[in-house]
């Protein structure tokens, strides 16, 4: 079973239940991290990714590139993991579109998504 379609048989099961809990004590629950995943699939699809897209994401936000991740995959889309496109283009892999953090410089020819952790509000609470 492919790690999305399992994930996506957790969330059935633990919806409300803390899948990743921050550096700053917050937990995000298994629903609000599918939903998040789900809009950035949207907007990943409207920038023309595809089955064997290459993306990359140069965030720190672990919570979000999850998110990330899994929209990915849902598309059919490889996740490259590098802080920069430059090995891959080195290596003659073109990367198709990477997640990048607000006032990021995008990368010369590459659709370049802005996404803001705020996509993942209404966490569950604090953990105690």
């Amino acid at each position: 079973m492919p790690l999305n379609q399992w994930f996506d048989h957790v969330v059935e099961k633990h919806a409300s239940k803390p899948a990743v809990h921050t550096h700053d004590g917050q937990s995000i629950s298994f629903s609000r991290l599918s939903e998040a995943a789900d809009q950035i699939s949207a907007a990943l699809g409207n920038k023309g990714v595809r089955e064997n897209s290459n993306v990359i994401s140069t965030m720190d936000h672990l919570a979000l590139n999850i998110a990330f991740w899994l929209a990915v995959w849902r598309l059919g889309g490889n996740v490259l993991a590098s802080k920069s496109t430059t090995s891959f283009e080195t290596a003659g892999v073109s990367v198709d579109a990477m997640l990048a953090a607000p006032g990021q410089d995008p990368v010369t020819g590459t659709q370049v998504l802005v996404f803001s952790p705020d996509i993942l509000a209404h966490p569950v609470p604090k953990r105690p």
